[in-house]
């Protein structure tokens, strides 16, 4: 791997970047060694601290990785690694907040073309019994875990992982929304679940957008009121 000096300004962020562009220019394939934080900060020209920290970063979202042995080497990275700890409902500005909030309904709005096409992988089974649960459940808590839990089954259903992954680093922060719903004097959507799975089952795929939409509208209302968080 090729590096050159650079300057000593904005340390961390440029030998991050210069470490990057060696990594692209080098071909490198995940599991291949990378050079310690000694060689790096020689050729860098920069303190091995400002290595370190940048390397640090790199750690965090999986494009670096350690290995006994061997030292420091590619990694594969990942996508939702440096939002894990940062999406907490208690850390998020209002502003934030409410575009997450956005983010997952336009998400799920948009899933809708995958569901449809993959219905046959959708474990229907599992979305009856979360129905059921949410139908006797003692409590909003519960109740709220077996919607969570249905929503759950839809993104797995779509086959696409990073689909998956999104709503679970975000299962927190819809948790706190659908608390909010529950305690609120607003109705939910005409759409109930068990429609939704009978139309997954039978309608077209026009028919399944309006039902999506129709389910989510009381979100879409409160985005006109500036009420979601």
């Amino acid at each position: 791997m090729k590096v050159r000096p650079i300057k000593k300004t904005g340390m961390r962020e440029k030998v991050q970047e210069a470490i990057l562009n060696a990594i692209k220019k080098g071909g490198l394939k995940p599991g291949d060694p990378l050079p310690g934080e000694l060689e790096l900060a020689a050729r860098f020209q920069v303190s091995r601290g400002v290595v370190r920290e940048a390397m640090s970063h790199l750690r965090l979202i999986g494009l670096v990785d350690s290995r006994k042995s061997r030292g420091a080497v590619l990694g594969q990275p990942d996508l939702f690694g440096a939002l894990r700890l940062a999406l907490d409902p208690a850390f998020l500005p209002p502003r934030t907040a409410r575009e997450l909030f956005e983010l997952r309904l336009v998400v799920e709005m948009g899933m809708v073309e995958l569901l449809f096409l993959r219905k046959n992988k959708i474990d229907f089974d599992k979305l009856d019994k979360f129905v059921e649960y949410w139908e006797v459940a003692k409590n909003e808590d519960e109740r709220i875990q077996a919607d969570i839990n249905f929503h759950t089954v839809l993104y797995q259903a779509t086959e696409n992982k990073t689909l998956a992954a999104f709503q679970q680093l975000l299962r927190t922060f819809f948790h706190q929304i659908l608390i909010l719903e529950w305690n609120s004097d607003r109705k939910v959507g005409s759409i109930c679940h068990r429609q939704f799975i009978d139309i997954l089952k039978k309608g077209s795929c026009e028919e399944l957008r309006s039902a999506m939409y129709e389910h989510l509208s009381i979100y879409f209302q409160r985005l006109t009121t500036n009420d979601v968080s």
